[in-house]
């Protein structure tokens, strides 16, 4: 457990909570999925309006060729610094997630609404946990089911260092709201 995280953390919880785990994504710049097709569009995006300053001298591009340039390497720097405000926390009843640039974002998740709970690691043992899936939207317009990554991204846990043991954690802790709910379902 990490014992920073575990301090920014406690102010947060009920006076009935038990910690079980704390701790901070990994820092430094990370790639992520997403990457190997964003950063090639990045690349050619930047080089486009740079070709268009250069050749034709046209300045009306170069906030192009800025947002270009945060693409391929300013969004790296913003997402490390983000991570180092970033701290996670696992009690016998919910996770415990804050965040924030300026103002402290808390979100809680009660252990008993989860219901799926997945994990990608690396060979490293550090990974990720999704705590609950995107969801599917039911579009009325088209009468049709989509998927809204952008206002219902799945909450994670992102860059863990042992992530294999976090989530053993949670599954643990999550077990106290399934028993009763067998019990129920078996009488």
């Amino acid at each position: 457990m990490d014992y920073y995280s575990k301090i920014k953390i406690t102010p947060y919880l009920r006076l009935d909570e038990k910690f079980i785990w704390a701790g901070q994504p990994q820092t430094g710049i990370k790639f992520r999925k997403s990457d190997i097709l964003f950063i090639p569009f990045s690349v050619v995006w930047t080089a486009f309006f740079i070709i268009l300053v250069w050749l034709q001298h046209i300045y009306t591009v170069v906030p192009f060729f800025i947002v270009g340039l945060y693409m391929i390497i300013g969004r790296f720097i913003v997402d490390a610094i983000y991570r180092t405000r970033v701290y996670y926390g696992l009690t016998d009843n919910r996770v415990i997630i804050l965040s924030g640039y300026f103002k402290r974002k808390v979100e809680s998740i009660p252990l008993k609404d989860l219901r799926e709970i997945t994990i990608l690691t690396k060979s490293d043992r550090s990974g990720t946990i999704t705590l609950e899936p995107a969801k599917l939207i039911y579009n009325w317009n088209t009468a049709s089911y989509f998927h809204s990554a952008i206002q219902f991204a799945p909450t994670q846990l992102e860059f863990i260092s042992d992530a294999q043991l976090v989530y053993d954690e949670i599954l643990s802790a999550r077990m106290k709201y399934e028993a009763p709910n067998r019990k129920a379902d078996s009488e």
